[in-house]
């Protein structure tokens, strides 16, 4: 049963205005749903300043070498891609690059390869060129006796825009954009998180200084996607190959390279292509001014700075922010969303709060590589062991759905015939049992060839929700016998050890996309320090699922795959402790209008805000 209190907030939550995105789709989006004053019309205008919290201090904002989602949301200001989908419509667009061709590729039996569009002629392949400087200068007819395969969609051209500049004045050209690329050929530079992925393309051509065309391999249905994470670094400071660098040197070895790209100041310092250039960095406040050369003056954005701010503790951010140092928080608790800290009037005169959902999943991930939690029978006892609902209920209103795999609950790929595992302590206390895990001493702590069952647990120090969550899941874990250590450390600190594998578990999260890349969080091959595979799944069966799906283009039977894979693995190995993911709540600051939540992380776009005063 509920306790009052958690009705009560209940109620207050349904009495205000309706969650955006609980069914995320592409569309229209409207804007400031929830300002108090949206009937008003403002006309936008340039000026002024924002400051967005940050719920964790950002150490570098090259991507390539961090996967750090909140480097990524100031990204979306300070750089710019080659593609990107529409906020709104989820289509692709044309941004550095203004236009791209698609081809196919056809690989021969005697070791060749054609590209270009392949149409199906009866018994023969006709291969006709599209892009640029094509190899082939007329169609080519093709016995289909005589090819081994037909990819499809895995040659890219893009055509780059000739107007760009980095925030120094260099021009952006297609070195820079094949730059962003080789980084992953060199095993020394410090980016494993996205290598296999973009070690899916073979080659690379810079046809010329506005022009580059990439290769895949084989067929994959991310193949357009993936350029979303293909971040474009200035060549001429980082590529000591390049003339242009200050420090040039035709011979530089690999390992010299690769120190220019690990150690470069304008990793956190950034130089970008975006409409806001960086003007101070530092891990507890990045500042960013508008750069008066972009070169899309409809989508540069209306105020004139964005500070990203990181202050420790939540709580503590919303007293900033109603103090006036912060305009924009999504990171409220339940209880600061539905308490009196956000509708006294010291917070109403001034501000204002709503939610809104796009992708993400919460979650724990096991660290299997370790003896002691090795065995699926230990993980799923740890599941059945904590009352996940009554946690939901209790601490969260109510709020959230509990996932069961790493597609977004909306997403078309996601298995809604997949329920979590009830909350069952006796069976808990079974399954222990079973994998040899019982009190053999009798101090109230099962142990197995004399180790107690001892689980070290990494948790954001000042993190208020992380502290409750952690002490309710210490108190169920300690009536099944196993002792939960909780150790608080600042986040950087949590995610060196993730990709160190130094751990037992901890708290995390994805933001994850319409269709999430599955190969980068299970397959074996991304077992290994640096890459995104925490748990440490080396399953055959897994990578035999997500090789066939990378390259099944039909959604509909890649979706299959996806189910069945995610109902093997919630399952029979149970690498995570998946916990409810509640729509993000935010306050923000009255005098922001232009507000839209989208679907797609991070859910806004502060360059669509403006001022009203």
């Amino acid at each position: 049963m509920l306790k009052t209190s958690t009705l009560a907030l209940i109620a207050l939550f349904l009495a205000l205005p309706a969650t955006v995105g609980d069914e995320v789709e592409p569309g229209p989006v409207e804007k400031d749903v929830f300002h108090p004053d949206r009937g008003k019309e403002f006309e936008p205008g340039r000026g002024g300043s924002v400051t967005v919290f940050l719920p964790t201090s950002v150490r570098m904002l090259a991507l390539p070498l961090s996967n750090s989602s909140y480097a990524r949301n100031i990204l979306h200001e300070v750089h710019e891609l080659l593609v990107a989908p529409d906020w709104e419509t989820w289509e692709f667009k044309g941004v550095l690059a203004h236009r791209w061709d698609t081809e196919d590729s056809l690989i021969l039996k005697d070791g060749g390869r054609l590209f270009g569009k392949v149409v199906d002629e009866g018994e023969n392949w006709s291969v006709t060129p599209i892009s640029p400087e094509h190899p082939l200068d007329a169609p080519r007819m093709v016995k289909k006796t005589d090819a081994e395969s037909l990819e499809r969609g895995t040659v890219f051209t893009f055509h780059l825009r000739k107007d760009v500049k980095w925030h120094d004045g260099h021009p952006f050209d297609a070195g820079d954009v094949v730059l962003g690329w080789e980084i992953y050929n060199n095993p020394e530079i410090q980016c494993d998180s996205f290598r296999s992925s973009f070690q899916k393309i073979e080659r690379v051509e810079r046809i010329d200084d506005y022009t580059v065309r990439f290769h895949y391999s084989r067929q994959y249905h991310k193949a357009l996607d993936l350029f979303r994470s293909l971040i474009c670094l200035p060549s001429h400071l980082y590529n000591l190959l390049d003339p242009d660098h200050a420090d040039y040197d035709p011979e530089a070895d690999e390992r010299a390279v690769a120190r220019a790209v690990n150690e470069n100041p304008h990793n956190s310092n950034w130089v970008g292509l975006g409409p806001y250039r960086i003007t101070s960095a530092d891990p507890m406040l990045y500042v960013a001014e508008r750069f008066e050369d972009y070169f899309d003056p409809e989508n540069a954005g209306w105020v004139d700075r964005i500070r990203w701010r990181h202050i420790r503790g939540w709580e503590t951010a919303l007293e900033a922010l109603k103090n006036g140092e912060l305009d924009f928080s999504a990171w409220l608790s339940t209880d600061m969303y539905m308490g009196a800290g956000t509708s006294d009037a010291n917070f109403t005169d001034d501000f204002y709060k709503g939610t809104y959902a796009y992708g993400s999943v919460n979650f724990t991930p096991w660290n299997t590589r370790r003896s002691h939690l090795s065995d699926p029978r230990v993980r799923r006892a740890l599941a059945h062991a904590f009352d996940m609902e009554a946690y939901r209920d209790q601490q969260c209103g109510g709020l959230g759905v509990i996932s069961t795999g790493t597609q977004a609950t909306f997403s078309p790929a996601y298995n809604r015939a997949v329920l979590p595992l009830e909350y069952d302590q006796g069976k808990a206390v079974d399954l222990l049992a079973e994998a040899g895990w019982y009190d053999r001493d009798g101090d109230d702590i099962v142990d197995k060839d004399g180790v107690p069952l001892e689980i070290e647990y990494l948790t954001i120090a000042g993190h208020k929700g992380d502290r409750e969550f952690t002490e309710l899941l210490k108190k169920s874990y300690r009536k099944v016998g196993v002792d939960l250590m909780v150790t608080p450390l600042d986040h950087p600190t949590i995610i060196q050890r993730l990709k160190e594998r130094d751990f037992d578990a901890c708290s995390t999260s994805w933001g994850l996309p319409l269709e999430s890349n599955q190969e980068q969080l299970w397959h074996t091959k991304n077992d290994q320090p640096g890459r995104g595979n925490y748990s440490g799944v080396r399953d055959p069966r897994i990578d035999a699922w997500i090789e066939q799906a990378d390259r099944e283009i039909d959604p509909q039977k890649r979706y299959a795959i996806w189910k069945e894979m995610q109902r093997y693995l919630y399952e029979e190995v149970q690498p995570y402790l998946y916990r409810n993911t509640v729509p993000r709540r935010f306050a923000m600051s009255k005098k922001i209008r232009g507000f839209q939540a989208f679907g797609i992380s991070p859910g806004y776009s502060i360059r669509r805000w403006f001022l009203t005063d």
